[in-house]
């Protein structure tokens, strides 16, 4: 069927565009730029795009087409091409420069602080704040949204947006700051808004986590705007992350005990679950060392002082992504990993096929070396380490 043209274009885009009208946007033809994403794989820009959100579609308008070469673009969001030959304007509810359209991980009613670093936060900073004067930035809102599995169409009865205290949400707003916040979710849906875009950011921009100059940036830029102060002392602290999923470790309160008595230093357990995002960095503030075995918490570790070491500990034999994990951390401070060599001390989980949830009793004597160490170059006595 050929593009309707003339009244009856104008009739069909009446109809899926209804025209609830606070601004009027001028809808030319849009173009698409091409760019290495990091989730999905391929970032695209198009310009001068139209949410209809009461049916879930992005519309755009060219006699070309434009997303061949766009990757996973139209499976995870729903776009359709509408060619505009004749109408030049449509009622917008909402307008703005710039659309953040991006997924975050949501499974299972809950989320993951690394997965939400370094998938969300971390390339949106390289996106929205690198580089920019904030003073006079174009305007911008932002539109996360959750897949129903990986790299497929989202899902707009996703539960995620619905309780502003959760952490996921807490970290994906921290970077929108001041812009509007509009998740793909029913409630969007139910407004029935037309929100017009002149450019659609779909998907989140290649990042280099081993560069040091960005992630330290980073850092600074999370600090300052919860306006967090990094002291400038920090009297020897031994942070050991309590898990109580799975990689436990059974004798984390032994350690800690261990710690106060032998050393001696102060030591305690730290449990992130139940944490809002900025108490979690305020936490890391009072840490020399932070240890703890490989998962999300881990990602704290960015926000210790300075001269702080982090310690990943890794299970009996783990095929764990412990390279890529480490390559973040040691972008921020001195950094060290444990790893357990002894079976006696594994401890498998049923079913767990891949040996990536066992839990794990640390070796005593092992860990009070590894933590010795680590307090000697936190002190300042191992320059080369900072």
């Amino acid at each position: 069927m050929g593009w309707l043209r003339g009244p009856a274009c104008l009739l069909l885009m009446a109809a899926i565009l209804p025209a609830l009208g606070q601004t009027q946007f001028k809808w030319s033809p849009s173009k698409m730029v091409k760019h290495m994403g990091h989730y999905p794989y391929i970032m695209c820009s198009l310009t001068n795009v139209v949410l209809n959100a009461s049916d879930g579609v992005f519309y755009y308008a060219s006699k070309d087409p434009l997303l061949s070469d766009c990757g996973d673009l139209d499976t995870v969001w729903q776009l359709q091409n509408r060619p505009q030959q004749s109408q030049t304007e449509i009622q917008c509810d909402e307008e703005y420069d710039i659309g953040h359209i991006f997924l975050i991980f949501f499974f299972a009613g809950g989320s993951n602080y690394y997965h939400l670093h370094y998938d969300t936060m971390l390339p949106l900073y390289k996106d929205v704040v690198v580089g920019q004067n904030d003073s006079q930035g174009p305007s911008r809102v932002f539109m996360p949204a959750v897949e129903t599995s990986r790299l497929q169409k989202i899902n707009w009865k996703t539960p995620a947006f619905e309780k502003a205290d959760k952490y996921w949400v807490q970290t994906t707003k921290f970077i929108a700051g001041k812009y509007p916040f509009r998740p793909l979710d029913d409630r969007l849906r139910r407004k029935g808004h037309n929100i017009c875009l002149k450019e659609a950011r779909f998907g989140t921009p290649k990042v280099s986590f081993t560069d040091k100059t960005f992630m330290r940036s980073f850092v600074k830029y999370v600090k300052a705007n919860l306006q967090i102060v990094e002291p400038d002392f920090v009297p020897p602290r031994v942070g050991i992350i309590h898990r109580s999923g799975r990689r436990q470790i059974l004798n984390d309160q032994e350690l800690v005990d261990m710690l106060i008595k032998d050393i001696p230093v102060d030591a305690e357990l730290i449990d992130f679950s139940g944490m809002s995002f900025k108490e979690q960095v305020q936490a890391m503030q009072r840490f020399t060392v932070l240890a703890g075995i490989n998962g999300a918490g881990l990602m704290n570790c960015l926000y210790l002082p300075a001269n702080a070491v982090c310690i990943q500990m890794g299970p009996y034999k783990s095929d764990m992504n412990y390279a890529q994990f480490g390559e973040v951390l040691k972008t921020r401070g001195p950094y060290r990993e444990w790893h357990n060599t002894h079976e006696d001390l594994h401890h498998p989980v049923p079913g767990d096929k891949h040996n990536t949830r066992p839990n794990t009793i640390v070796h005593l004597d092992e860990f009070r070396t590894l933590i010795q160490e680590a307090l000697k170059v936190a002190s300042g006595l191992d320059k080369d380490e900072l």
